[in-house]
């Protein structure tokens, strides 16, 4: 492809972008070595940044528009926890970096002590990481692990290999994550008590599985039986998709580089 007709890329990144740095705000040391400014000196083209979950919800309303409302929640539970308050009128990067960052909403103030520096975040309980990083840790205390038969060492422990000890009937695993739908229940429909929203996507490896589905989304509407005249808002578990990030990226180049620009013409 020849790069002068390359109008802009756009970048989904974990965390926040710090533009005045061109740098990652994140608590994973991982992503600490990112710089736009480094990268971008080999392209002739500019680069847009936004969170990776803004740009799964902006992928949704612009390539799924058809069952797309122009208000809704997008939730993605990962590694960590993060939801998009997404309204077609309000487009545009968050300058508050609070915002959407529902994992470290706080469930158990005597909780166990999150990466943040606070106890007993949402994100403790039911996100990826902190899963398999439980699993681990049984895997290494505990010879008598339904882990040790499934996999041969501990860091092989992935989200399948959580979902599959669940499935056998492991205790902790049992408890832990049915609490953690629970909690998140509650989440989501704390958040729709302040938010005039019209549907709910939530998209996560965990809701693969059949039951899980099924127990977080009767638990969403057990919350809001307290008022018996409300209005059905829908909610979808999304199809889970390892590239929904990459095409929400492409869905944010989309809008800040052809839709917003005037002048564009094909």
């Amino acid at each position: 492809m020849d790069p002068s007709k390359i109008f802009g890329a756009g970048i989904a990144i974990p965390g926040h972008f710090d533009y005045d740095s061109q740098t990652i705000i994140s608590n994973n040391p991982l992503w600490k070595a990112f710089n736009l400014k480094e990268i971008s000196v080999y392209f002739p083209f500019p680069f847009i940044v936004n969170n990776n979950v803004e740009c799964m919800s902006l992928g949704e309303y612009l390539f799924q528009a058809k069952n797309s409302p122009d208000k809704f929640l997008f939730y993605h539970i990962g590694h960590g926890l993060f939801c998009s308050f997404f309204n077609a009128e309000q487009l545009g990067i968050k300058n508050n970096y609070y915002i959407g960052e529902v994992g470290h909403t706080v469930v158990d103030i005597n909780g166990p002590l999150c990466e943040c520096g606070k106890r007993g975040c949402l994100q403790t309980y039911i996100s990826e990481s902190w899963l398999i990083k439980n699993a681990r840790f049984l895997f290494h205390q505990s010879s008598s692990s339904i882990f040790r038969s499934l996999v041969d060492n501990a860091e092989a422990i992935d989200i399948d290999t959580v979902i599959k000890a669940y499935e056998l009937g492991d205790p902790y695993f049992n408890t832990q994550i049915d609490l953690g739908i629970r909690l998140l229940s509650v989440s989501v429909a704390n958040t729709l008590i302040i938010q005039d929203i019209d549907k709910i996507y939530l998209n996560s490896r965990l809701f693969r599985h059949d039951s899980f589905q099924n127990q977080l989304t009767a638990l969403i509407q057990e919350q809001l039986n307290f008022i018996p005249t409300k209005r059905n808002i829908e909610i979808e578990i999304t199809q889970f998709d390892d590239y929904r990030g990459a095409i929400g990226a492409c869905a944010l180049a989309s809008f800040a580089f052809l839709i917003k620009n005037k002048h564009f013409d094909i």
